[in-house]
């Protein structure tokens, strides 16, 4: 009996000897797994915050330059991160790869980086199909990238074409007295791909935070640019502004004697130029397709309309209270 008894219990002690082994080793599995899973969540999220770095970085330095990668390391981790162009011209391809305790995880996003930036294809882009200028007197719009403060940049930014459409040139512009566009780059440009319906709704986005203008106050200045809508009839002599301003449909303003802008005008209405207005940045004229009603330009003075990514670079840095990113598409 006491033998049977001792062998009875060597046996229960070894098979509680299995078992707490088995728990044990199934313990240290469980272990392993959490880690293991814990490190693939943390690689995860560092390849997202990777991907945020890249949109940043793409908006704040014009001198990050395409497929050059930049490296932050982040507690036990490293995010290592580059950018190229998209197969549209408005989106381009981020790439982030975080590593953490030897776990690594890649993300790859189509990105708008700044949706809400006010596209500048030209000094004066025709977005309208029914849009037109009638153009007489000496004007001149260059292309050629200029400085806010009138002076030619080196080395620094893009020159664009003096004019841009989605149609022929005579069906867009009427210049009276046998003028022409020429110039280097191009003086006019055909481009069947501008999306007035898109840029539209961009427009519609801002005119609710538009400050509005219907001849007193200001339009904005260099220090602080603003978004200004003209409200009714204006007639602006010898003013100043800086920023975005934004002909509605409607509305009417007559720019003349020194009158200078620097950032963009959008003429949804009627636009009259009648001086000698100098303008850095950009011109664009859109039709509104809800109200039936389109963009017209006039000028019968002597004003110049310069191309300036200056200006436009001021513009797109401007506090619009929107997020500046959409992605379009992700995947690891």
């Amino acid at each position: 009996m006491g033998r049977a008894m001792v062998i009875i219990v060597f046996g229960l002690l070894i098979a509680m000897g299995y078992t707490f082994s088995s728990m044990h080793e199934q313990r240290s599995q469980m272990t392993q797994t959490s880690v293991t899973v814990a490190n693939t969540a943390s690689a995860k999220n560092l390849s997202l915050t990777g991907l945020q770095f890249g949109i940043s970085k793409y908006n704040e330095d014009k001198n990050w330059s395409e497929n050059s990668t930049e490296n932050k390391q982040i507690n036990n981790g490293t995010v290592e991160y580059s950018w190229k162009q998209g197969a549209n011209p408005n989106s381009i391809i981020i790439t982030s790869i975080a590593t953490i305790n030897g776990v690594t995880d890649t993300v790859v996003a189509n990105v708008d980086p700044n949706p809400n930036a006010f596209p500048s294809p030209a000094a004066m882009a025709f977005y309208g199909k029914d849009s037109k200028l009638n153009g007489s007197g000496s004007f001149t719009i260059r292309g050629k990238d200029r400085k806010m403060d009138g002076t030619s940049p080196i080395g620094y930014g893009e020159d664009k074409p003096g004019i841009i459409s989605s149609k022929e040139q005579n069906k867009t512009i009427d210049l009276v007295g046998g003028a022409t566009t020429t110039g280097d780059p191009a003086g006019y440009v055909k481009d069947q791909n501008l999306n007035n319906n898109k840029f539209k709704d961009k427009v519609d986005k801002y005119l609710n935070i538009a400050q509005s203008y219907s001849g007193t106050g200001n339009m904005g200045t260099q220090a602080n640019p603003q978004i200004t809508k003209i409200e009714g009839s204006v007639t602006a002599t010898g003013k100043k502004g800086a920023g975005v301003l934004i002909i509605p449909e409607g509305a009417t303003f007559n720019a003349n004697g020194s009158f200078e802008f620097k950032g963009q005008i959008i003429v949804r209405g009627t636009l009259e130029m009648t001086g000698s207005e100098v303008i850095y940045g950009s011109m664009i004229f859109s039709d509104n397709s809800n109200v039936q009603v389109k963009g017209q330009g006039k000028i019968t003075g002597s004003p110049t309309i310069y191309y300036s990514s200056d200006a436009i670079d001021m513009v797109n840095d401007m506090d619009l209270g929107v997020n500046k990113a959409t992605i379009n598409s992700i995947y690891n």
